[in-house]
């Protein structure tokens, strides 16, 4: 959730409306669920679907702009009340159907639990990350939220700016180590926080700074999501994290936020979007900087999947360029914002595994794993699956499924997420037809169509 401004008033928005949320704003109106349906002009039996399914229930976008003009012309009474609801909401057990009733839920296809499910404040499973557990962690988060709303109306300080870009930085660097599971649930909780502080007035200034921490941490939390193979749901983010960017109109934050969003369309979706966002970045600076050697970078990489050779070179050139010519090196260069030699070595390795000779691609990806430490599990893994493929692709199975089964399976489980099981598919899509009944390739199809643990986890 964060706020924008219409006229004089802080309008609250909502990303993507669930069940627990449509609940909420009935609450704040006052209304039943029948005369909350017909006051929308729904079935009121699609009021009680989506309360019953709380935060698992996924509305129409038709829907969901619905319930978005009806927010934003609410008093401002009804919309303090819809904000207290929510809040109240994450501090209770977000397993059961409604806003903290403490009921099991009734989901189908599954069985009704015997009892409320310990869940964290943003809906993962106890033993996922950071979580409330029992009696006592619930009290705990529904005491500091009544805090956070009383605190959230005072000025935001130049300390608690400090505090959030802090933050910010040291999340961006706990993403290139730690798994994905546990970033999302401390990213969304700090931008809970934000939004809170958002939603109320503060002096201009306050809230730009506001608005850069949302779009940092909106980039961040895209960025995981893309990494469990949450497609939709990472781009979502980084739309939310551009719009932010946009309104700060910071041109070395709207680059970065550009640069981040084209990685996702390397993994998921048509490459010559990541090649559009990438030159997009780019125009924003004046200067080279770690924005826009990433945005070369992905950008060479690209041109790479899409099979064009020599544009692939004249933009590794380019990125080389802007990689020894950007100006902010600083202690964040190994952060998910930064643009180190270990990540500029990783997108040349992809890109020449794929328009490099052999003795050329080979090299490129010996010096990109060197660079990674023991704790960095990722780009390692991603490099290894790509020599996995061009070993496949040059009619090498048996080594190219051996490799890619290792690579996998020595992957932590909790790292073991969508991004990583669809470059074992892609290894499998680059098998030459005779090779694909070995007894090491059937190994690895069987590993690599199973969900990922981390996957799993989202969906309990």
């Amino acid at each position: 959730m964060s706020a924008g401004w219409e006229g004089s008033a802080v309008v609250t928005l909502v990303p993507r409306w669930s069940g627990r949320e449509a609940r909420a704003l009935r609450e704040a109106k006052r209304m039943s669920v029948r005369e909350f349906a017909a006051h929308l002009g729904v079935n009121d039996a699609a009021v009680s679907s989506w309360e019953r399914r709380g935060e698992l229930a996924r509305l129409r976008y038709q829907t969901q702009q619905i319930l978005d003009v009806d927010l934003a012309r609410s008093d401002a009474d009804v919309r303090d009340r819809f904000e207290l609801l929510l809040l109240m909401s994450k501090g209770a057990d977000s397993g059961t159907a409604g806003l903290g009733n403490g009921k099991p839920t009734d989901v189908p296809g599954q069985p009704v639990q015997n009892g409320p499910r310990q869940h964290s404040a943003f809906g993962f499973p106890s033993g996922q990350g950071p979580a409330h557990a029992g009696v006592l962690g619930q009290e705990s988060a529904r005491l500091r939220h009544r805090m956070d709303m009383l605190v959230a109306q005072a000025p935001a300080t130049a300390a608690c700016l400090d505090s959030f870009d802090e933050r910010v930085d040291l999340h961006a660097r706990d993403c290139v180590r730690l798994p994905p599971l546990v970033m999302v649930d401390r990213l969304l909780s700090d931008f809970g926080e934000v939004e809170l502080l958002a939603s109320h007035r503060h002096q201009p200034r306050a809230m730009l700074r506001l608005y850069a921490v949302a779009a940092g941490l909106a980039s961040l939390i895209a960025d995981e999501m893309m990494v469990l193979g949450l497609p939709a749901d990472s781009q979502a983010w980084h739309t939310t994290a551009k719009a932010a960017a946009d309104v700060v109109g910071d041109p070395t934050l709207q680059a970065r936020t550009r640069s981040l969003n084209a990685l996702l369309y390397l993994y998921y979706g048509d490459p010559a979007r990541t090649v559009v966002l990438a030159q997009e970045a780019q125009a924003f600076a004046s200067k080279p900087t770690a924005a826009t050697a990433l945005a070369a970078a992905v950008e060479a990489f690209a041109y790479s999947r899409i099979g064009d050779r020599d544009s692939c070179r004249t933009a590794l050139e380019v990125a080389a360029d802007q990689f020894y010519g950007q100006q902010e090196v600083t202690r964040d260069a190994q952060s998910v914002f930064g643009f180190s030699e270990r990540r500029w070595l990783f997108y040349r390795s992809r890109a020449l595994l794929r328009v490099g000779t052999d003795a050329e691609a080979r090299r490129a990806a010996a010096e990109a794993i060197a660079c990674y430490p023991p704790d960095v599990v990722g780009d390692p893994t991603v490099v290894k699956l790509d020599l996995a493929r061009r070993l496949a692709s040059s009619g090498d199975p048996l080594d190219a499924a051996g490799l890619a089964a290792a690579v996998l399976t020595e992957l932590p489980p909790e790292h073991r997420t969508g991004l990583f099981l669809a470059a074992g598919r892609d290894v499998l899509a680059s098998m030459p037809a005779l090779g694909r009944d070995h007894q090491a390739v059937r190994e690895l199809k069987a590993l690599v169509l199973h969900e990922s643990p981390a996957s799993a986890a989202l969906t309990r």
